[in-house]
């Protein structure tokens, strides 16, 4: 698969914030994720204190999660007496949330309400409207995060709260801005393989497909203007999308939905869900009232040609293509 002007799901901040929440409630020594999200949202924990933690957890051979409960035990000291106080008054909050959303595990907490439990205690969408200017979009991602999670929720297979680990191997590496990163063993805990598994199932691309492998490209309606394909799918053609329900222009959207079906040399597909999940609920759906007028005109078939040589030999006129062989045909399909 090709993607055009795309960015990874998974590659996402607000979902690899979200993921890491989990990721440190299943193994509190999970470093990465303790400094991925000890400061988002912000807890007055800049990178100079982040790394203080990290410090002192390579001396004492202690993860940051635990240098931190020890700290706001009163059982260990930062560098000075001022570092110490301020650690020891912006850290309890963090570790309660943690220990709430890894009490919840504990109790067979499913993977989608442990989610909308960390956005609840961290108040994670008045955190993304306040810092960011595409809030909205983001806030979209994370609905569609837990969306996913409901989708691939098994009873059999429940988030399953592992024992503690131990601290995985850290190397700190000093930047060249002055901050600190981390050279560390894979951690391999249950919230992790389950973000894995996310990330392998929706986003592996085939490295090593050679150049001439076909491959359908992925793309927005905007990254596909000037370009043609032979076959085009358009999902999603339903009220909300096909006008976006953000829009302030009606008119445009229009507009971006024709361009996107003027991709199509040969053959165009649309499709839309009568019901959809948000949030993690089903909400029904209707046609997009750019779609539906034509529908009910019959302007669309409501099923694929055959494709006999009759269409072949159309779709190569279309394409400025020879019609392949009936081997040839009959072989692609088998592969």
């Amino acid at each position: 698969m090709r993607m055009l002007a795309g960015q990874k799901f998974f590659e996402r901040a607000e979902v690899k914030d979200l993921l890491a929440y989990l990721q440190l409630a299943d193994n509190p020594d999970y470093n990465p994720a303790f400094v991925r999200i000890v400061n988002v949202p912000p807890r007055s924990m800049g990178d100079k204190s982040i790394a203080e933690l990290e410090l002192i957890g390579q001396r004492k051979g202690l993860s940051c999660w635990a240098v931190a409960e020890k700290m706001c035990a009163g059982q260990l000291s930062g560098n000075d007496t001022r570092s110490t106080n301020k650690l020891r008054k912006v850290l309890p909050p963090f570790i309660k949330v943690m220990k709430t959303i890894r009490d919840m595990a504990n109790g067979g907490c499913t993977v989608p309400d442990l989610i909308r439990r960390i956005i609840e205690l961290v108040h994670y969408e008045a955190y993304l409207h306040k810092n960011h200017s595409d809030s909205e979009s983001r806030w979209e991602n994370v609905q569609e995060l837990i969306n996913f999670a409901e989708e691939i929720a098994d009873p059999e297979a429940e988030y399953v709260p592992q024992p503690a680990k131990p601290t995985p191997k850290t190397e700190l590496v000093l930047n060249d801005d002055g901050s600190f990163s981390e050279a560390i063993e894979e951690d391999d805990s249950g919230a992790t393989r389950w973000t894995s598994s996310l990330s392998t199932d929706t986003e592996t691309a085939d490295e090593e497909s050679e150049e001439d492998k076909a491959r359908v490209t992925v793309s927005t309606c905007h990254a596909a203007k000037g370009l043609e394909w032979p076959v085009v799918f358009i999902p999603s053609t339903e009220q909300g999308t096909f006008p976006f329900y953000r829009t302030d222009s009606v008119t445009e959207e229009r507009r971006l939905l024709y361009v996107a079906c003027t991709r199509a040399q040969a053959f165009l597909h649309l499709s839309h869900a009568e019901s959809r999940m948000v949030g993690g609920s089903s909400t029904n759906k209707e046609c997009s009232e750019f779609v539906a007028p034509l529908v009910k005109e019959n302007k669309f078939a409501q099923a694929p040609p055959v494709v006999d040589q009759g269409v072949l030999r159309l779709i190569g006129s279309l394409l400025g293509r020879p019609v392949p062989p009936d081997q040839d045909i009959k072989d692609k399909i088998s592969s």
